[in-house]
């Protein structure tokens, strides 16, 4: 962290009312959109607040302060550098870090990750070139199709174009594809993300990608099983708080362990080492396996998308009080092909695959508990 942070935090275009900087430096980044950078020194005078915190608690511990806003918001300040849909942003946004996200696009170890905002909006870094247009053109090209039944439209998330994003840290500009946040509603989320399919390469890729997931697809499930765990967390009410799975938990999951870990997201001790409880296994799975049917029955006919490395996402409320909530949506769409003018085997293999799997669990716990909404 350096002194720009500091310099950041003290500029009056981002603390023009020190309340607001207050209240969201704790978890959130506040966001410039005026179309200036925020790093840098400047001539305005400061904030009273800013000003009279500065002298007497001394540029030092303003530092600290500094320090312990990145910390929690793993971000310190960006900078819209062009609006969306030619629309410009004259307003200040705050957003905060994706904590629910759960695979892709994360904070760590430098990385550029995925940011809310309490709009119900989710901003994710999209890659540079041709896997990044991919990705935006299947979202408008789909969304539009009028052969695809609103039904279906629903499992997907609502798409609202792209933005550029300044990065901290001399990043410089990354395009956010600006999208529905999956687990906004949700007041403490467990999430769970399957990636579907027995391979997640095609042919169109090239070979050297190909070859690279032919590799992750051998040491993972997907080969073996048509579906992989990439990632899990599951809010344990009795602790107040979620466990989430690492990425190398979730990585070296053998082939045996995947019906166990199924169980885990669905239980109310998922901290526990082993003896999960299952607690909610008929209800989340039940109403899974309800909106999975509707989705299945779509790919059993369409023959416009073939959908690679794409991952199911299920997402249901931690601490219910009476009815489960639960969401089940799909994500992850860099990798669609086009009029192959045959069924997606791949996708729909795995999807069975998946489905029978869950239909196993809620049968060595009783009957499917119909009691389960669906959002």
């Amino acid at each position: 962290m350096s002194l720009c942070l500091y310099q950041q935090c003290l500029n009056p275009n981002l603390l023009q009312e020190s309340a607001s900087f207050v209240m969201a430096g704790m978890d959130s980044a506040v966001v410039g959109t005026n179309g200036n950078h925020l790093s840098g020194s400047s001539s305005s005078p400061l904030p009273p607040l800013v000003s009279a915190l500065t002298l007497v608690i001394g540029p030092l511990a303003m530092l600290s302060y500094c320090r312990f806003i990145q910390h929690h918001a793993l971000v310190s300040a960006y900078n819209f550098h062009c609006a969306t849909n030619g629309l410009r942003h004259t307003s200040f946004q705050v957003f905060k870090v994706a904590d629910n996200q759960v695979a892709g696009h994360r904070f760590e170890e430098g990385r550029v990750g995925s940011l809310i905002d309490d709009s119900g909006r989710f901003y994710k870094p999209l890659q540079t070139g041709a896997r990044g247009d991919k990705e935006v053109n299947f979202f408008k090209r789909f969304h539009s199709d009028v052969n695809v039944p609103s039904s279906v439209k629903s499992f997907f998330p609502n798409f609202f174009g792209t933005i550029e994003i300044d990065t901290p840290n001399g990043g410089g500009l990354v395009r956010h594809a600006v999208m529905e946040n999956l687990t906004n509603g949700f007041q403490h989320p467990s999430v769970m993300d399957v990636k579907i399919g027995f391979r997640t390469w095609y042919l169109e890729a090239g070979p050297k990608y190909v070859e690279k997931c032919k590799l992750k697809d051998q040491e993972t499930t997907s080969a073996a099983l048509g579906i992989r765990v990439s990632g899990m967390m599951v809010y344990e009410a009795n602790k107040g708080e979620a466990w989430k799975a690492g990425r190398d938990w979730c990585k070296y999951i053998k082939t045996e362990a995947v019906s166990e870990a199924l169980v885990r997201f669905a239980s109310s001790n998922p901290s526990a080492e082993k003896e999960y409880d299952g607690a909610f296994c008929k209800a989340v799975y039940g109403a899974t396996l309800t909106e999975l049917q509707k989705l299945k029955s779509w790919f059993e006919e369409q023959k416009s998308y073939h959908f690679h490395s794409a991952s199911v996402l299920i997402v249901y409320e931690g601490k219910p009080s009476r009815t489960q909530t639960v969401s089940v949506r799909l994500v992850d769409f860099a990798h669609v092909v086009y009029d192959k003018n045959e069924i997606d085997d791949n996708f729909l293999s795995g999807l069975n695959a998946l489905m029978k799997m869950l239909t196993e669990i809620i049968d060595s716990v009783g009957n499917v508990d119909t009691s389960a909404s669906h959002k």
